[in-house]
């Protein structure tokens, strides 16, 4: 595999308006951030965070976390970093997609590793480790229980409630033997599936079995994951918990940035009076007030204030951020510099400044993950012998199919000089007529319209009819924007990364990292 081209995000249109404006340091959105997404800022960003209080309930709750699991020399070594007040951390966060789900997933990680490589070379005297926050705690099953492996969806059934990293691993062995068959059996092949069975098939659940396989996947480069579902971790956020639920105080603090968003580009989220849900067991339910009781949305579980309070100093883990706070709880737990995510979570971390400022968080440097797509050698090769890029391949297909037919047929297909003839007629026409009756001037004009109708419709035809005698070209282009953009979505958010990977086991990793850099808002194209 190897990198083929970089092609500016600014010329495929792939990111919201908010995200490209605050990428190209559009002035007047300073009041959306703290930090501009420039490798400069990061300096400020370590001074800011250079009195981190957590650091020791940070290291004994990933050590009991980890407890079970078998853990690389460089993993070792970065967990025990963190007691440093020298060491920092690179953070992407994303949901327990089935087997990753989308190759995008493995694309914010390396994002994260690459850039803490890069700070570990800019500042010699500090230490930067990447970190994944695993969604734990969210509890939309349908969107995590599935992956696109070669044309083919697999899917997991599992009828658990409550937070996805709870659930049992219900099911699991079928979906493994799956995805077992479509992947083969050759060696490397086997070889994947026989971690992800070690990792799996005796986990007390899900969240344990995914933490571990991704420790493991990425054992190389020290990453350390982090599974949210924590009571230590969450004991250093019980006066943001507390503060939520009794002030409304996240609504109150997006009141400003979102009546903005809403009239320049688009809030991506909304929030409610209360931005915690209650979680325990196999429940994840909303928590909303009513007077001077707290119920959870759903249950026959309610609290007065006294009895919430003790709910929260005795079990914080009872409580569980949505979008909006998880951002606060993922930076008051971590000594983190930047944050990684995608055109979505960059979106919605861009309402939170005031938020942050609330709470006294320090709100991290924020940037777009990289963005790739992988393309066999025989398309790059096809498309560079018919003069097509990338960018054209962005297009409808009927557009390219067009383009492609009227670019390389002997046969005139376009009428645009019989237009203008044709034009030209009618402006006589039509003056003749203005000297009859100033009135007949429209008349004209419709039957001109009218004629460049039948035109275009006869346009359209001789271009259907010469497509077929570009059958097996067309046929070839349909199937590389298909690679491209299977089900009409781009292929990092669809296909799942395990076939390209499996291909090149010992230098997938390697050959992304070289060209990552999520300061270059680029998307990269790779061959394989």
């Amino acid at each position: 595999m190897q990198l083929k081209q970089a092609i500016s995000l600014d010329k495929l249109h792939l990111l919201n308006p908010l995200v490209n404006d605050y990428l190209n340091g559009k002035e007047g959105l300073d009041h959306l951030f703290t930090y501009k997404p420039k490798i400069e800022e990061i300096a400020n960003v370590i001074d800011a965070k250079k009195d981190f209080p957590f650091r020791e309930i940070l290291h004994q709750a990933l050590e009991h976390q980890y407890a079970d699991f078998s853990l690389s020399a460089k993993t070792k070594n970065n967990l025990d970093a963190l007691l440093q007040t020298s060491t920092y951390t690179v953070c992407t966060a994303h949901q327990l997609c089935l087997f990753t789900g989308p190759s995008y997933f493995i694309y914010k990680i390396l994002s994260a590793i690459k850039l803490a490589g890069d700070l570990n070379n800019k500042y010699p005297d500090k230490t930067f480790v990447p970190v994944y926050w695993m969604g734990s705690e969210d509890h939309d099953f349908d969107e995590i229980n599935h992956t696109h492996v070669y044309g083919k969806t697999l899917k997991w059934q599992n009828e658990d409630k409550g937070a996805v990293g709870r659930h049992s691993l219900t099911g699991f062995d079928k979906i493994i033997e799956e995805f077992e068959e479509l992947l083969g059996t050759h060696d490397a092949a086997q070889e994947f599936i026989a971690r992800i069975k070690n990792h799996f098939i005796h986990a007390a659940n899900y969240g344990s079995g995914f933490q571990s396989w991704i420790l493991d996947i990425f054992s190389d480069y020290g990453l350390l994951v982090i599974n949210q579902d924590d009571a230590q971790l969450k004991s250093c956020i019980k006066s943001i918990m507390q503060d939520e639920l009794l002030n409304q105080s996240t609504q109150n603090a997006l009141k400003a940035n979102g009546q903005f968003l809403a009239e320049n580009y688009h809030n991506q989220a909304a929030a409610r009076p209360i931005n915690l849900f209650y979680l325990k067991n196999k429940l994840r339910e909303r928590i909303e007030r009513e007077d001077n009781v707290w119920k959870v949305v759903g249950t026959n579980i309610s609290f007065d204030q006294a009895k919430l309070l003790r709910e929260l100093n005795d079990h914080p883990e009872n409580f569980s951020p949505n979008v909006f706070l998880r951002p606060l709880y993922q930076e008051s737990v971590l000594p983190n510099v930047a944050f990684i995510g995608g055109p979505g979570e960059v979106a919605y971390w861009l309402q939170l400044k005031d938020v942050f400022n609330h709470f006294k968080v320090v709100q991290p440097l924020i940037l777009l993950r990289d963005m790739a797509i992988v393309l066999p050698e025989n398309h790059l090769k096809k498309l560079a012998h018919w003069h097509i890029s990338i960018e054209e391949m962005f297009a409808h297909y009927d557009e390219i199919a067009k383009d492609f037919v009227q670019r390389f047929s002997d046969n005139a297909l376009n009428l645009d000089d019989e237009r203008n003839a044709i034009s030209e007629i009618f402006e006589k026409v039509k003056a003749k007529a203005i000297e009859v009756d100033p009135n007949m001037g429209r008349s004209a004009e419709a039957e001109l319209q009218k004629i460049f109708n039948s035109l275009a419709n006869l346009e359209s035809k001789l271009i259907r009819a010469e497509k077929r005698n570009y059958e097996q070209q067309l046929s070839q282009l349909e199937n590389i924007q298909s690679k491209l953009l299977p089900n009409k979505v781009l292929q990092e958010r669809y296909d799942n990364f395990a076939p390209v990977y499996l291909k090149n086991p010992d230098s997938y990793f390697e050959t992304l990292l070289e060209s990552f850099n999520p300061f270059d808002q680029a998307l990269k194209v790779y061959q394989t």
